[in-house]
């Protein structure tokens, strides 16, 4: 993960997520959640329902973090196995109360 601007918070961080993909014809919905980690170990708790992404916890000095934002995604190409490579641009207003 790395941020826009090249620094700050969401810059360099790993994402592990768990997802549920319903594809039924032509209809698709995700949902899920993910933790951020970033270099030194502190981590961000998100989860996410379609388009729509809400950040609800952390540790270190993300503790106290909440906000909330839009997730974009752009599709790659298919993978083996019937997956799909996708990017995800996050788009996220937050704060640390």
């Amino acid at each position: 993960m790395q941020s826009a601007n090249g620094d700050g918070p969401f810059n360099n961080m790993t994402a592990r997520c768990l997802q549920n993909w319903t594809n039924l014809g032509e209809q698709f919905h995700i949902v899920g959640s993910c933790v951020l980690t970033d270099i030194d170990g502190d981590t961000i708790f998100d989860v996410f329902e379609g388009a729509n992404s809400e950040l609800t916890s952390g540790t270190g000095k993300y503790k106290g973090i909440i906000g909330r934002g839009s997730i974009t995604r752009t599709r790659l190409h298919d993978l083996a196995g019937g997956d799909r490579a996708l990017v995800n641009h996050h788009k996220v207003s937050w704060e640390i109360k």
